[in-house]
């Protein structure tokens, strides 16, 4: 059993395996950076538009491919895609020790929303509403803003902008929400780097609020974070590679 173990870690070191990320300064490019460390093999992160985009490259690549996609994302596709489509995806793991929130940051500046502390279908009573960004259109966050904003009704002013428009659009007035998925370190009960560095940059403007999605069961795990309550997304690591020992030894990589 030792020789054999030996065997695929050799054969695993011969060639680099792909892993389909996200943005080159996003979370998940930096966990397979980190997590190189501790391999016996190369991981090396491949640059997409986030996990819906690396579900679709997953199954398409005439390969066995490797990607970290978000929890609700993951179902979005089961719920939507064909059996022989799911199929392709042989190997679905939770990362224990990795986890994601839903972050809505708000401009308290902005005087027509100014009591507003909790994103619920009440939104849609005001007379006067402003889009709300939810990410680029593939991303993880786009899939997540999409999923509660229906929800509420309130999928006629999503916006899909990047991340730093988004911000200039809020500092701005221009849009009333960023909602965004990003890193939560549950054992230290720490935000995302990006979140907490606009909040203390701009701490006299932003502000995190809540959100309450309406009927959606799968948002229903949640972290207390200072006066507000975040919604938590679980992690998953999927594989097209039916060598569940290969599969394994990625995801134990990944798993720190």
């Amino acid at each position: 059993m030792k020789k054999l173990w030996i065997i695929i870690l050799i054969v695993i070191e011969l060639y680099s395996l792909d892993i389909y990320t996200a943005s080159s300064n996003g979370d998940y490019f930096s966990l397979v950076l980190k997590a190189q460390n501790r391999c016996n093999f190369k991981l090396s992160p491949i640059e997409t538009r986030g996990s819906l985009d690396n579900i679709k490259r997953l199954i398409s690549s005439e390969k066995p491919s490797y990607a970290i996609v978000q929890g609700d994302v993951l179902e979005f596709f089961k719920k939507l895609s064909d059996i022989k489509s799911r199929k392709k995806i042989r190997f679905i793991k939770k990362l224990e020790n990795y986890a994601e929130a839903i972050y809505a940051i708000k401009n308290k500046k902005d005087r027509l929303f100014k009591d507003i502390t909790l994103l619920d279908e009440n939104y849609k009573k005001l007379k006067i509403i402003k889009d709300i960004s939810v990410g680029t259109f593939g991303s993880g966050s786009s899939i997540t803003g999409y999923n509660i904003l229906t929800s509420l009704e309130l999928n006629p002013y999503i916006r899909y902008t990047a991340k730093d428009d988004a911000l200039d659009a809020l500092l701005n007035k221009d849009i009333f929400l960023i909602i965004y998925v990003a890193k939560f370190d549950k054992k230290n009960n720490n935000i995302a780097s990006w979140i907490d560095n606009i909040l203390q940059k701009y701490k006299n403007y932003l502000e995190l609020i809540e959100i309450n999605p309406k009927n959606l069961s799968f948002y229903k795990e949640k972290v207390k974070y200072g006066k507000n309550t975040l919604i938590l997304i679980p992690t998953f690591f999927i594989s097209t590679d039916s060598n569940i020992t290969k599969n394994m030894e990625i995801y134990k990589c990944l798993n720190y």
